[in-house]
């Protein structure tokens, strides 16, 4: 899957200090609906649980980190993405809407009605980006916060 929200940072901690910070910033994460966090020796994933439990329409980063441990340094790479109903609901919606609008702009000649159609596609591109990416920032600062404060 393609990542819509990417970046790497470098810190002096062992691979084991840094999963051990990861599970304390849970903690902090916790806004009112619970995290579900798995870890493995070089791996992390945090997702956000939707407030419904039977509801997967949420725009929240699904987070996936690698651990890499050189020497005396430590190297965690991070990807958010969405989740994965999400992104083809809106890859479904996008293409639709986008070419609905095109085919009334090119096709049929009609921009009164392609402009229906284009503000449907552009309302699929701001509800996907103004609710992911916030969110994104948010974790993405959180995380370096976390990995490299002084202890």
């Amino acid at each position: 899957m393609i990542s819509l929200y990417r970046f790497e940072v470098r810190v002096p901690l062992s691979a084991a200090e840094v999963r051990a910070r990861i599970q304390s910033l849970i903690g902090q994460l916790q806004e009112g609906r619970p995290w579900r966090v798995r870890t493995t020796e070089q791996e992390f994933r945090l997702r956000q649980e939707p407030a419904d439990p039977e509801d997967v329409t949420d725009f929240s980063p699904q987070v996936h980190g690698r651990v890499r441990e050189q020497h005396s340094e430590c190297t965690v790479q991070v990807s958010m993405n969405l989740h994965p109903l999400v992104a083809v609901f809106m890859a479904v919606w996008l293409s639709l809407t986008g070419g609905a609008a095109l085919w009334q702009l090119f096709a049929e000649r009609r921009p009164d009605s392609a402009l229906g159609a284009g503000l449907m596609f552009a309302l699929g591109l701001l509800v996907t980006f103004l609710a992911f990416y916030p969110s994104a920032r948010r974790i993405k600062k959180r995380l370096i916060d976390m990995l490299t404060r002084a202890q």
